[in-house]
């Protein structure tokens, strides 16, 4: 369980980093607000799911 939980965040952190990237190159220098709220909505799924199962 825990690894699993483990597992999930090192995906989210990969994802997270491609996202971050591909939005800087798109919208430039508006992402910082934007990535913090979308880091922390992701992160609340994903703790809910992990919970959830």
């Amino acid at each position: 369980m825990v690894q699993q939980q483990l597992e999930m965040v090192f995906d989210i952190d990969v994802i997270d980093t491609q996202f971050e990237k591909l939005a800087e190159s798109v919208l430039g220098q508006c992402v910082p607000q934007v990535m913090l709220k979308l880091k922390r909505i992701l992160l609340n799924q994903s703790l809910a799911n992990t919970c959830m199962e």
